[in-house]
């Protein structure tokens, strides 16, 4: 996992659960853009203050904040 150009890429295979330490309050990660036919989302729950579970299957899924208010992407 890495941050490119205020966005964190995910590497293929690789899985999240409560990974708190990469998120603020009130933002969850949320999967922006994937390949639907090597990615599936299982489920995604999350909340806030610094809380996300997660649970996918991905491939390079690309993962942006968002605003869990008005749901707009940070720039």
């Amino acid at each position: 996992m890495y941050v490119q150009d205020g966005t964190v890429i995910i590497d293929p295979f690789m899985f999240l659960r409560d990974r708190s330490e990469l998120i603020f309050d009130e933002i969850v990660l949320i999967i922006d853009k994937f390949k639907p036919d090597v990615a599936g989302i299982e489920d995604i729950s999350f909340a806030k203050n610094k809380n996300i579970f997660m649970n996918i299957l991905y491939h390079k899924s690309r993962i942006q904040f968002l605003d869990l208010v008005g749901l707009k992407k940070y720039k």
